[in-house]
């Protein structure tokens, strides 16, 4: 069974997010197939990839155009790393 953990990080972006409106229903679906995910792999849609540099040893997953999640899998546990745009997560200053 998958476990799913949340880092402080996630938690400050997500409250941020919520604050703007943000559908919970995307996160929902997004979590539902994380679960599935050593049985199927992830929808298209969410156009996953593996990240590099400081982010090696992640993945990054669409919810929306501009909102993407930042995750990593390790024993059946799922590390919700990030959530939030492009330019907020990956800003190098």
């Amino acid at each position: 069974m998958i476990e799913i953990k949340f880092s402080n990080k996630f938690k400050s972006d997500y409250k941020n997010l919520k604050k703007q409106g943000f559908d919970d229903d995307l996160l929902i679906d997004f979590l539902e197939h994380l679960k599935l995910v050593d049985k199927i792999s992830l929808p298209v849609i969410y156009k996953n990839h593996s990240l590099k540099g400081d982010y090696k040893g992640f993945f990054d997953c669409h919810l929306k155009s501009d909102c993407v999640v930042i995750y990593r899998i390790n024993n059946n546990i799922v590390e919700l790393a990030r959530i939030g745009s492009h330019s907020k997560i990956f800003k190098k200053y």
